[in-house]
């Protein structure tokens, strides 16, 4: 399989999975209140954005090798720059990851957990600088945390943490 075609198998598969996404697992998944009167406030809403730029990028991707008329289609796929066994490990590693942060949102809420599984990640996906892993995974889960809590009023679980603040 030449790159031209990984590509745009690629391309496809992440368009029919943002459709997936749209049309089935958000309005199945996400429970709308009757009473919304603000749109953008809406559970559906920023979950529909990100699989709308989703299905955008997919599309390009498409349109992208589409148009490309000869140029570097007889180079072979990538695929063996990274053997399977790693590939699975590191699939694996970050499904476990997932999961414990997953375990651990009932007692210790949303944002330690956070701050803890984006440290853990950008430091596995090889970003070896602690003081900026600290600093994003510190600040990211607290500015998300202040827009959600104060500025669009929606509670954000705490855990053990709720009676600090």
């Amino acid at each position: 399989m030449t790159k031209r075609a990984c590509n745009i198998t690629v391309g496809i598969c992440g368009l029919i999975w943002s459709l997936c996404m749209y049309f089935i697992l958000i309005p199945i998944g996400i429970a709308m209140p009757d009473d919304l009167e603000i749109r953008a406030m809406s559970p559906q809403f920023w979950p529909k954005i990100v699989v709308i730029v989703s299905a955008l990028a997919s599309m390009v991707c498409i349109v992208q090798n589409l148009a490309q008329n000869g140029k570097n289609s007889n180079q072979d796929c990538p695929s063996d720059l990274l053997p399977i066994r790693v590939a699975v490990r590191r699939v694996v590693v970050v499904l476990a990851s997932c999961f414990a942060m997953y375990f651990l949102l009932a007692p210790l809420g949303l944002v330690i957990p956070s701050m803890f599984l984006m440290f853990f990640l950008m430091y596995y996906a090889g970003e070896r600088k602690l003081l900026k892993l600290t600093c994003i995974a510190f600040a990211m889960p607290t500015a998300l945390f202040l827009f959600f809590n104060y500025v669009a009023e929606i509670p954000i679980p705490m855990g053990i943490f709720e009676q600090l603040l």
